[in-house]
């Protein structure tokens, strides 16, 4: 049986949709199991074993490149796909089972199995899930919808090499793709390690991200290794699976922390903290709620019990100011001593 899952979401959101492969797999083990997704993604798809082969999109006419390979599929799956486009080319190719969400844009004629949800939100792993019913692969049946993604070898070799060895390391993740999420207050968390652990502070991000970060620039100490900009995204799990702790803005990034199971700090201002399932190696900290958190829809579904905010840039960042350095310092103490208490003697 061969499947593709048409993924072409954001980094954060295809590291959260990676319980779906290891689903499919479970169910259907001799299942060769390919991935339509974007540049960016195609890169973390790389870190998750149940993918056997990676088609890149890069825009509609990338399609017809891959037409000879989508001829073969048994099964197209559309991850909260809404492009009638690359709805109509799998149904013009007439693969016999083509399942998805009936979202906004969507003919039902495109999809010979629509994907139902009802009742309250869940977060997005289980969302992701639930377009496998049809195939009989059943929420229900899942007791670990953890995202999991396995760094490469040769690059935890790479990061073994240059990170600091035989001491506490906390990476902080500044960067963020939309204004509105970006924390104020790195700058003086990182004081706060500095003045009161030993550990050493990795940052991590783009070099875009770098220049909309000078007071971390301003920082000066010999314990910080700052490799924004030098980190490729596919070196990401490797580089967080080998630090005792993330954290940063809602994003991709802390994702894949996630993802590797390292300890994650996540800081969430307009987007509902519900977004993500909860479990063990996630520290969620967020806002009280707020009158402009005014959206309660996920990929054009609507749910009850969501409220986010959509907004690309915010000029005064109501949420994030409610949550100072000294607040994710106390998660970050807790943290630590956690650790200490489980160390082996």
């Amino acid at each position: 049986m061969n499947i593709l899952v048409v993924n072409l979401l954001r980094i954060g959101d295809v590291v959260i949709s990676t319980p779906l492969f290891k689903a499919i797999k479970k169910y259907f083990p001799e299942a060769k199991i390919s991935v339509l997704v974007k540049k960016p993604g195609a890169e973390i798809c790389k870190c998750v074993p149940e993918i056997d082969k990676i088609f890149i999109y890069q825009n509609k006419f990338s399609l017809f490149r891959y037409i000879k390979d989508f001829k073969k599929q048994d099964c197209v799956i559309y991850l909260m796909e809404d492009k009638p486009l690359r709805f109509k080319i799998f149904s013009v190719l007439n693969i016999p089972r083509r399942i998805g969400y009936l979202l906004p844009n969507v003919r039902q004629k495109y999809l010979t199995d629509v994907a139902l949800w009802q009742g309250e939100f869940e977060g997005l792993e289980k969302l992701f899930l639930k377009i496998l019913e049809p195939l009989q692969i059943k929420n229900k049946n899942f007791v670990d919808t953890q995202p999991k993604l396995i760094p490469l070898a040769k690059d935890l070799e790479k990061y073994e090499q240059i990170l600091p060895q035989n001491k506490l390391k906390i990476a902080i993740h500044a960067d963020s793709y939309a204004p509105s999420r970006r924390w104020l207050y790195f700058d003086k968390l990182i004081e706060l390690i500095l003045t009161h652990t030993e550990a050493d502070v990795i940052l991590t991000g783009t070099e875009h991200g770098k220049k909309q970060q000078p007071e971390l620039n301003q920082i000066s100490s010999n314990r910080i290794l700052d490799l924004r900009g030098k980190t490729g995204l596919r070196e990401l799990p490797a580089l967080f699976k080998i630090v005792d702790l993330v954290i940063g803005n809602d994003t991709g990034a802390v994702h894949i922390a996630r993802a590797v199971d390292t300890k994650t700090i996540i800081i969430f201002g307009p987007e509902d903290p519900r977004i993500i399932g909860d479990n063990s190696n996630t520290i969620k900290i967020y806002p009280g709620n707020l009158d402009c958190k005014d959206a309660n829809t996920f990929f054009g579904i609507p749910f009850p019990n969501v409220r986010r905010c959509k907004r690309w840039d915010c000029e005064n960042k109501r949420c994030l100011k409610q949550i100072p350095a000294e607040r994710v310092w106390e998660k970050v103490e807790q943290v630590l001593e956690k650790d200490e208490k489980t160390e082996p003697a």
